[in-house]
C-alpha cells in the first residue's frame, strides 16, 4: 500500500452525539479528501476495535480513485470500528465511535462469512475458483468510477490519423539545444493549445449545467501496480515544451513510487492516455468524470504512403478522443482532433510556446 507522505495526512471529522448512557460519543466521519470526492474505501484500519486512540494518532487508510490517505483522530477515545475494510462510504459516512470511559455500543449485526469451500467450488463439472480477488481498495474504486463514467454519460469515440514527421523535427531540434522531448509530451502541449481554442471540451458539467473552466489542466493515465493514477499538469497551455517535459517526468515517476500527493491529482479539466508502448493502435478511452472528453493516443507506426505522388515512408499515431455527446456533438468535437492534428504536423504553430 502507498499512502501519501506524512503532509498530506488528513485528520478525521468528529461530531458528537448522545449514545447508551448519555455520555457524548464522538462520532468518526469520512472526510472530504479532494475536489470532486464522493466517497471513499476503508483501505486499512491502523487501530484495533476497542483500543484506546489519542488525538493526533492515524486511525486509518482511506482510497480514492485518486490516491490513498492515512487519516488521523482529531479527539481521544475508545475505538468502535464501524466499517470493516475493503467496504467504500460517502463522504460524511460514519467510519466508527470513539466512546467515553464505561460507554457502550450495542452490539453489531454479525454477518455470516460465506463458506469459503462455496465460492471455490463450481457449478457440478463446471470451472472451479483458484484465487479470489476482492474488488474493492483502488480497483475497486477506479471500476466504479469507469461504470458510473459509462452509465452517466453518452460516450461516442473518434479516432484520426496523424503524420508526426513535423513532431520528429521539432524534437530534433529541442534535443541539439539540449532540451529531451517526447512525442507525448508534444501532444500534452498541441492538446493544450487545442483545448484553448475549443473551450467546450475543457469543461464539466454539474447539476445539468456546463461549466466552462478559466485553467488547463491536463490530467495523465499513468499505470501503476496499485491501479491507474492521473497526476496533473497545471495551465499546460501555459508552459513551453520543456516545461510539460519536466512536469510529466517527474509526476510519472513520483506516481510509479506511489509518491503523489493531492495537489497532483486534483483539478484535472482534461485526461489523455497513452498506450501505445503496448503495441494498441487504436481503443476507446472512458471519459473521467465530471470531465468530458478524453484522449487516447497509440503506438508510432511506419507504413508506406503516397505523398505528392511519391511512395515514402511516414510515421504516423491514431488519436482517440471519446467525449460526452450531450456536451459536444460530432463536428465540433472533430474540428478539436484536427486542431490537435494541425499542431503536430505543423509545429511551428506553438512559436514561442514551443
Amino acid at each position: 500500500m502507498n499512502h501519501a507522505p506524512t503532509d498530506w495526512r488528513m485528520t478525521c471529522r468528529m461530531h458528537r452525539k448522545p449514545f447508551g448512557t448519555g455520555v457524548m460519543a464522538k462520532e468518526i466521519l469520512l472526510p472530504l479528501l479532494g475536489d470532486i470526492m464522493t466517497a471513499g474505501t476503508i483501505a486499512q484500519w491502523l487501530k484495533a476495535d476497542d483500543e484506546l486512540v489519542a488525538a493526533g494518532e492515524p486511525l486509518y487508510v482511506v482510497e480514492t480513485e485518486k490516491i490513498s490517505f492515512e487519516v488521523q483522530s482529531t479527539e481521544s477515545g475508545r475505538l468502535r470500528r464501524v466499517v470493516p475494510e475493503g467496504s467504500a462510504i460517502p463522504v460524511g459516512g460514519t467510519v466508527g465511535w470513539l466512546l467515553e470511559e464505561g460507554e457502550e455500543m450495542p452490539p453489531a449485526r454479525v454477518v455470516r462469512a460465506v463458506d469459503e469451500r462455496q465460492r471455490r467450488s463450481g457449478a457440478e463439472g463446471g470451472p472451479g475458483t483458484t484465487r479470489i480477488i476482492p474488488l474493492r481498495g483502488k480497483r475497486g474504486v477506479v471500476a466504479q468510477r469507469m461504470l458510473e463514467s459509462l452509465c452517466s454519460m453518452a460516450q461516442l469515440t473518434i479516432t484520426l490519423e496523424v503524420e508526426m514527421a513535423g513532431t520528429a523535427r521539432l524534437r530534433g531540434e529541442l534535443a541539439q539545444a539540449g532540451v529531451r522531448v517526447s512525442h507525448n509530451d508534444v501532444i500534452v502541449k498541441a492538446t493544450a493549445m487545442a483545448l484553448r481554442e475549443h473551450p467546450v471540451l475543457n469543461s464539466t458539467v454539474r447539476d445539468q449545467e456546463i461549466h466552462l473552466l478559466d485553467q488547463i489542466n491536463v490530467g495523465l493515465a499513468v499505470d501503476t501496480p496499485d491501479a491507474l493514477m492521473v497526476p496533473v499538469v497545471r495551465n499546460a497551455d501555459q508552459k513551453n515544451l520543456a516545461e510539460i517535459a519536466r512536469t510529466t517526468s517527474d509526476l510519472v515517476e513520483r506516481a510509479r513510487a506511489g509518491r503523489l500527493t493531492l495537489d497532483d491529482v486534483a483539478y484535472g479539466t482534461f485526461t489523455i492516455s497513452a498506450i501505445g508502448m503496448y503495441g494498441i493502435d487504436i481503443f476507446t478511452p472512458i471519459v473521467n468524470p465530471p470531465q468530458v472528453a478524453i484522449l487516447g493516443i497509440g503506438r508510432l507506426n511506419k507504413r508506406l504512403a503516397l505523398v505528392e505522388r511519391e511512395v515514402r515512408e511516414v510515421t504516423t499515431v491514431y488519436l482517440s478522443l471519446s467525449f460526452d455527446h450531450r456536451v459536444v456533438d460530432g463536428a465540433p468535437a472533430a474540428k478539436f482532433l484536427r486542431t490537435i492534428k494541425s499542431y503536430l504536423e505543423n509545429p511551428s504553430k506553438f512559436g514561442t510556446q514551443a
